[in-house]
């Protein structure tokens, strides 16, 4: 899937770009099986915009929709480490960056 680079003045220019990109990249296509494009959100708002504007183009729905949120990605990929805390995050780079000044 090629890679868009949109510019615009607001986020609201840039979401309904990127809406619009996918929606067209599905098609008419329902699933349950492979779909042509996948969308990774962060935001329950977003899911919810996402289904409408797909409900408004003409989409009869999906089985298995082609939308996930980010924090999905851990379990996708069968990740079983927990993330680490912006404070553990904090203190590895420091201890990181002074290990590599000596």
């Amino acid at each position: 899937m090629p890679l868009r680079i949109v510019r615009a003045s607001s986020s609201a220019a840039l979401w309904d770009a990127c809406l619009g990109t996918f929606l067209n990249s599905l098609g008419d296509h329902a699933g349950p099986e492979c779909h042509a494009a996948r969308l990774w959100i962060a935001h329950r708002t977003q899911r919810d915009a996402t289904l409408e504007a797909a409900a408004a183009a003409g989409f009869p729905g999906w089985f298995d929709p082609p939308i996930h949120f980010l924090s999905e990605l851990q379990q996708l990929f069968g990740i079983a480490a927990r993330p680490i805390g912006a404070w553990s995050g904090g203190s590895l780079a420091i201890c990181s960056g002074a290990r590599g000044r000596g």
